[in-house]
């Protein structure tokens, strides 16, 4: 069996897009004092090992919108209190696989092809599709890119 194969079934593992590899709880924290007007400190990760990277941190300071992106946002019910307004993308299974195998590098056990064609759907099915429901706009893929800006744009000076 192929050793990303054995990394994504083993029970102790997980998929980068399980919730479980992001500290949720921190992030529910300081979402939280950015919204209150404090500036956070949150640390740089490295890519490649997924470690804190020393001593390194980046500050970030409130702002009247702030903008949260990921698969796991909404996972729990304390970090969606804080969301105003939510946009989930939604793609089909067959744009998603093309997707992935375009800008995969190969390097990662979730880059490789054998996972994105076999485990990609399924992980995403278990990990990100039922937070559509907690969606306030569904934006489909398909359509070009300068349009789906518009909307979140448009939504934002209105908001």
């Amino acid at each position: 069996m192929h050793p990303a194969i054995t990394y994504c079934s083993n029970a102790e593992r997980t998929t980068y897009l399980s919730p479980r590899l992001y500290d949720i709880e921190q992030f529910t924290e300081d979402l939280s004092t950015l919204k209150s007007g404090k500036t956070i400190e949150i640390p740089m990760v490295s890519k490649e090992s997924a470690k804190i990277n020393g001593d390194k941190a980046r500050a970030i300071k409130p702002v009247k919108t702030i903008i949260v992106e990921g698969f796991s946002i909404l996972s729990t019910p304390e970090l969606r209190e804080l969301i105003d307004e939510v946009y989930y993308i939604d793609i089909p299974d067959k744009e998603m696989v093309k997707r992935r195998l375009l800008r995969s590098r190969g390097d990662y056990p979730w880059d490789l092809t054998e996972y994105i064609v076999n485990h990609l759907i399924e992980y995403t099915d278990k990990n990100v599709r039922h937070q559509k429901k907690y969606a306030s706009r569904v934006l489909d893929c398909s359509k070009p890119t300068t349009e789906l800006t518009n909307i979140i744009t448009l939504d934002i000076e209105n908001y």
